[in-house]
């Protein structure tokens, strides 16, 4: 069956959350919704994105992420969904939809971009309006929107380079639009201290299927990176001809990267940021950059996989410390066991070091504390432990936002 939308999914989720006064898990919530949905079938509700997440789960944490940015949904508690005085009052409407404010352009439009890209590629946690999907609600998905777009129409040569530089910028580069006759497209920067490195962008568009070698000049690419003293060069198109073009590409040291391939690790960044020092894998990949970006999809899933071993941790331990209080049970070897029987299979290849890591970053902000040799003790409740996350993710946002300087320009002049 069409699965329900992220609107009708709405209404049915306020009214299910105005039975839990005092709030209702993740796990409660998605299956009251779920049970209102009776034509849903087992197909249906085993269904993954490209990320292996669950798509209903999925696109029901996508339609509460829209109710908070609403004002309906409480977003002060950790991994509890509970309504405000407003959502409460909603509840009892006769309303269809509680669609957001729109975040500019046309809503539905919005909406219908954010949903296709919460369903192909990207997914949310109970964290994820913490980060930065609160910062910037839609504005990944009407990225890679954009890109795929722009990069199949041949008139639109300007709009493709700055939505690169909107892109690169979004994924933590400094970047320039520069452009123009014998000019560059795109200047990118990773400010990594001694590991800083710089990009020149050629950017591609065509209203053909691919991008063919007539197209690029692979003379003033190479006088555009040794001009700007660059480490990479890329060429960033709709899809790429083969033969000559890989040919001339892996001669002239130049990645081949596509904008469908580029609007992917935007929507991953979005949900599992990636670093700038993984993204340099990327352009170092001549000529085709896709393993590197398999490489990128591979690595923001075990990132995910460790940030799902946390919670998972902290809910073990708090169990132990409510049924064994005078034994410390928080060991590594015993929460590597733990985990390896648990059937939960978001942190299925868990490897040791990574609980060890796990264990040592909970101790480092103040949640454990270490005891009889290796093993740790808790230092607050299970809830104080998620406000001390929640605090460390809030401060980081905080710090991010008020510092960050203006990082994507366009030089006009040079059009």
């Amino acid at each position: 069956m069409v699965m329900p939308s992220q609107s009708h999914i709405r209404p049915v989720l306020l009214r299910v959350l105005h039975q839990w006064p005092d709030g209702a898990s993740v796990d409660e919530a998605v299956q009251e919704v779920t049970l209102r949905f009776p034509q849903l079938t087992p197909q249906d509700l085993a269904e993954t994105t490209k990320i292996g997440a669950n798509k209903w789960k999925n696109r029901v944490m996508w339609a509460r992420l829209d109710l908070v940015h609403a004002g309906y949904i409480d977003n002060s508690i950790w991994g509890v969904w509970k309504l405000t005085d407003a959502g409460a009052a909603a509840a009892l409407q006769d309303e269809t939809d509680f669609s957001p404010a729109p975040t500019g352009g046309d809503a539905s439009t919005d909406r219908k971009v954010a949903e296709t890209a919460a369903d192909e590629i990207s997914t949310i946690t109970e964290t994820d309006d913490r980060y930065h999907i609160s910062i910037l609600p839609n504005r990944p998905a009407q990225i890679a929107e954009d890109l795929q777009s722009l990069s199949k129409d041949g008139q639109k040569s300007a709009e493709f380079e700055q939505i690169i530089a909107d892109a690169l910028s979004f994924l933590g580069f400094e970047t320039k639009v520069i452009g123009g006759p014998g000019k560059t497209d795109v200047v990118a920067i990773a400010p990594l201290g001694p590991l800083r490195f710089k990009v020149v962008i050629d950017a591609k568009t065509t209203s053909n299927s691919t991008v063919g070698n007539h197209l690029i000049d692979w003379l003033a690419i190479k006088k555009h990176k040794d001009d700007e003293s660059a480490d990479h060069a890329c060429v960033v198109g709709r899809a790429f001809s083969g033969g000559v073009l890989r040919t001339q590409a892996e001669e002239f040291e130049v990645a081949l990267l596509k904008a469908e391939d580029l609007a992917e690790i935007v929507l991953v960044h979005s949900h599992t940021p990636v670093s700038l020092a993984e993204l340099r894998t990327v352009f170092a990949t001549i000529p085709d950059t896709s393993p590197a970006v398999a490489g990128i999809r591979l690595s923001a899933n075990h990132r995910e996989r460790r940030l799902r071993l946390i919670n998972y941790l902290l809910r073990q331990i708090d169990q132990f410390n409510r049924e064994q209080e005078d034994i410390v049970m928080a060991k590594p070897d015993m929460m590597w066991a733990a985990v390896a029987a648990s059937p939960d299979q978001s942190i299925k290849g868990t490897t040791r070091d990574d609980v060890v890591n796990a264990l040592h970053l909970l101790e480092t902000i103040g949640v454990l504390a270490k005891s009889n040799g290796d093993g740790y003790v808790s230092q607050t409740s299970l809830d104080g432990a998620m406000q001390m996350l929640a605090a460390v993710a809030a401060l980081a946002q905080e710090a991010a936002v008020g510092q960050r300087p203006a990082q994507s320009k366009s030089n006009v002049a040079s059009r």
